[in-house]
């Protein structure tokens, strides 16, 4: 089963995919959520001030400030993610995939809009 949707509080200018399969959920993201990690040089300076690169997945400054318009309703919008039966990744735009406690990374992304 899979479910295109258009993510609250963007606006409706983000889209996420939700894939359902026998081995388990993935949720798709494109801009919303950056993974990128051991970047160097001054491309990795850059990506770091930008939000994209960090040591945790995260929401990247970009977006915060271009694509979220209701951080209440993205914020309740990750809290129901968290909940998606068997979630086993997140796949991101910008960044590894997120394998490690995907439910868990989804509530802490919700309490940096708190």
């Amino acid at each position: 089963m899979r479910a295109l949707v258009t993510v609250p509080g963007t606006d409706k200018r983000e889209a996420a995919l939700i894939v359902n399969t026998d081995e388990g959920a993935t949720l798709v993201l494109n801009d919303l959520v950056g993974n990128l990690r051991n970047v160097h040089g001054i491309g990795g300076w850059m990506l770091k001030l930008m939000g994209f690169a960090a040591d945790e997945p995260r929401i990247p400054n970009p977006p915060k400030f271009t694509l979220i318009k209701d951080h209440d309703a993205l914020l309740e919008q990750f809290l129901r993610w968290s909940k998606i039966p068997r979630l086993k990744r997140i796949l991101v735009s910008h960044g590894e995939p997120i394998e490690d406690n995907p439910a868990g990374v989804l509530r802490e992304l919700a309490k940096s809009l708190a």
